[in-house]
């Protein structure tokens, strides 16, 4: 299991948000479930604008209500790929490929989040073809 701090770790790599965001729905959050976590948070949110020398606009807020976002928003950046055709295969209802964590991975990998080594140590356990494992690795770097 990933503990929070590993979560928030992983969050304020990608990039701390400094820049205002166009509207709410594409703005930086970090969410918190206690206490805790809420001081965790706003820790690394100092410690991010510290090491960056800039003001952070990712906003730190309680855990609330959750709703996921129209269907055309998920796994963006895979749907344009010859992979979004076998993982709708695979998972032919909307909840369970967004539930998946291949496909979830695999998007993540289309972000430019992940590395051939990462992606060579899990490529057997995403449910690809061998074509679409050779798409996949061209594209990792």
């Amino acid at each position: 299991m990933t503990s929070y701090s590993k979560l928030l770790d992983a969050f304020w790599a990608a990039g701390p948000q400094c820049q205002a965001a166009l509207s709410r729905q594409y703005r930086h959050a970090v969410w918190y479930g206690s206490d805790e976590q809420k001081d965790l948070a706003e820790k690394a949110k100092i410690a991010a604008e510290k090491h960056i020398g800039k003001k952070v606009t990712t906003d730190v807020e309680p855990l609330g209500v959750f709703t996921l976002a129209e269907d055309y928003h998920q796994k963006y950046y895979l749907r344009s790929t010859p992979l979004w055709r076998e993982y709708t295969a695979i998972y032919p209802k909307m909840a369970e490929l967004l539930g998946s964590t291949a496909v979830s991975r695999v998007n993540g990998y289309m972000t430019a989040f992940g590395a051939s080594a990462t992606l060579e140590r899990e490529i057997d356990q995403l449910g690809l073809s061998a074509a679409g494992e050779a798409w996949l690795r061209k594209r990792v770097r």
